[in-house]
């Protein structure tokens, strides 16, 4: 008798577990999971800059203003693209840091970043944390097959409000910002999903918790409305944002576009007389492995590039013809151009490193050149150049042997006076 008595107690303790359980697992939607898979791919990210100024006291008509400084802090978001520590945000949420870039992780760890490179007109940017250990990817999904009505997800830091999730659907495809100047965003997706300040550079989720557009605008003058960067302009522009031609001067001469299957690369083009094209690789192939791996992930190639030695071979397994070749290129680093004779050559400036910190500074314009015509001055900051940050003369010199004469190259300087700091803009003709 007993023994029942204890079994009985022992089932209805039971009971009230498993009906608790059923009913968390039936409040488990399709957005709760995909929030719970792509979370610690999310981070919040805060860029300081300094800015200096005068302290007044109204009431006090005999002091004279007193010399401030105080920091400016920009929020916004952003999400892990490798394992590795690379991290993808908008542009305009790094373009004014000029002291540091703090990231902040699901898990609280806030780490130091560096920016890595950014393309201005497209308003994305790459910036790069040292973690203790291997960070979580977000996939990126397909935004090329949207459909009007499917719901969305967008993750965040609006306002500072860590790892906001809100919901809503595509609204729209295609669409087009003007902001005046020339400056034109295309391609956007438009989202009901609030996306507020802060949420600038998160990650906007399908179902699936696949990565389908960078959140980057919304309208003052609307409620609801939001725009993000289509996850297809990403994918294009990956190749420049970690062109490792330009960033480390390697000569490869071959350029490479994603494939349909979401793994491997298509070689597009392979410039003559280049080390691809000595080695025997041809506009076609498709790249399948590298570096004794087999290729899983496109992201996955542009990092083992960019961050591989030169001097050793590029080992590439590549298929044409539905056959597999294995092909070692070299992977060498050319000569550094003369910086400073190209940038007073082809830009009127005269340029110089700062001593034991990674600046470049004016030291003087050439009358009538297109710096002076941009209005730079000296003892103006080189801060950005195409969309390369600029910490160090050699750079300037490798992006300014590859423009061609008469392009327009988007440069940022900061000015730096007695009692205050900002930056200016603009696009410079190259002679």
């Amino acid at each position: 008798m007993r023994k029942l008595i204890i079994s009985a107690i022992a089932v209805s303790m039971a009971l009230p577990a498993r009906a608790f359980a059923e009913n968390q697992n039936s409040r488990v939607t399709p957005v709760v999971r995909a929030v719970q898979a792509a979370k610690d791919s999310v981070v919040n990210i805060s860029a300081t800059s300094i800015l200096k100024g005068f302290d007044e006291d109204i009431f006090n008509f005999f002091r004279a203003p007193m010399p401030i400084q105080r920091e400016a802090i920009s929020l916004g978001s952003g999400f892990v693209i490798h394992p590795s520590g690379y991290i993808v945000t908008n542009a305009h949420v790094v373009q004014q840091a000029s002291e540091k870039i703090t990231v902040s992780l699901a898990d609280k760890t806030t780490l130091q970043a560096r920016k890595i490179s950014s393309d201005i007109e497209h308003d994305l940017a790459v910036i790069k944390v040292d973690p203790p250990q291997l960070l979580k990817a977000l996939p990126l999904g397909r935004g090329d097959d949207l459909m009007i009505g499917e719901t969305l997800i967008a993750i965040g830091n609006p306002l500072g409000y860590q790892h906001t999730v809100t919901t809503g659907v595509v609204s729209a495809v295609d669409r087009e910002l003007d902001f005046g100047g020339g400056k034109v965003y295309r391609r956007l997706i438009q989202t009901d999903a609030s996306i507020n300040p802060g949420n600038s550079g998160g990650p906007l989720l399908n179902i699936n918790g696949e990565l389908i557009g960078i959140n980057s605008a919304i309208r003052g003058d609307a409620q609801n409305i939001g725009f993000a960067i289509n996850v297809e302009s990403l994918k294009r522009l990956l190749p420049n944002l970690f062109d490792v031609e330009r960033l480390h001067r390697i000569n490869l001469g071959f350029s490479v576009s994603p494939m349909s299957d979401g793994r491997h690369l298509r070689v597009a083009s392979v410039s003559e007389g280049s080390p691809a094209d000595k080695s025997g690789i041809q506009a076609g192939d498709i790249i399948v492995g590298c570096e004794k791996k087999e290729l899983t992930d496109p992201v996955d190639f542009y990092v083992t590039l960019f961050e591989k030695a030169a001097g050793q071979p590029l080992m590439l397994k590549i298929e044409r013809d539905n056959r597999g070749k294995l092909i070692a290129m070299p992977f060498d680093a050319k000569p550094e151009p003369d910086a400073k004779a190209l940038a007073q050559s082809r830009l009127g400036l005269i340029l110089a490193e700062v001593p034991n910190r990674p600046l470049v500074v004016v030291k003087g314009v050439t009358p009538e050149s297109p710096a002076d015509q941009l209005g730079i001055r000296q003892d103006d900051l080189i801060d950005q150049l195409d969309r390369y940050s600029i910490r160090g003369l050699d750079p300037v010199g490798r992006i300014l042997e590859q423009v061609a004469s008469g392009q327009r190259l988007y440069i940022r300087i900061l000015r730096v006076s007695q009692w205050e700091t900002f930056s200016l803009a603009g696009y410079i003709e190259v002679k």
